[in-house]
């Protein structure tokens, strides 16, 4: 699809084609949020909601409608339970930095085939930032502590955009 914008848009409402990578950030974003957000137009498929049941799991608030999400987001916090990514990669890369602004312990897990993806980014940067963590299996599940404290860490972009975006 092809749009020509002959003027400045300064006001008013566009819409755009339901995206996953999309509706994972703006999740995040809206449960970082301390006001009530609003997502119209939202992707639901498996990853986006294993991202919802993680969100909610760390105490964000998330009523979905057919046509929109309401996200209330009032901090990150502790909790014990395991955060199963189920088999979405963008969930597990997302939302290991959201639940270490928690001091608690978490355990993130997913599907056979998320856990053959490697986390060796991750592990090096745990490194760098003096973070505990345990791996449980050859990648995941893997246990790791907060809080994350603000700096200048470095990552490699090239094993997966999901890292940086």
């Amino acid at each position: 699809m092809d749009v020509l914008i002959e003027r400045p848009l300064s006001e008013g409402t566009l819409e755009a084609v339901p995206s996953k990578s999309l509706t994972h950030r703006a999740l995040i974003a809206a449960g970082l949020s301390t006001e009530k957000c609003i997502i119209k137009r939202p992707l639901y498929s498996d990853d986006t909601i294993a991202t919802i049941t993680i969100l909610r799991q760390l105490g964000v608030e998330i009523k979905q409608f057919d046509d929109h999400l309401e996200v209330n987001g009032s901090g990150i916090k502790p909790t014990d339970e395991v955060f199963f990514a189920n088999e979405s990669g963008s969930t597990l890369r997302f939302l290991v930095p959201v639940a270490l602004l928690s001091s608690a312990w978490v355990t993130f897990d997913g599907m056979p085939g998320l856990r053959k993806r490697p986390l060796s980014e991750y592990i090096s940067l745990f490194k760098q930032m003096g973070l505990q963590y345990e791996l449980l299996g050859e990648n995941l599940p893997i246990k790791i502590k907060g809080p994350i404290v603000p700096g200048d860490y470095h990552l490699r972009g090239d094993v997966s955009s999901q890292f940086i975006n």
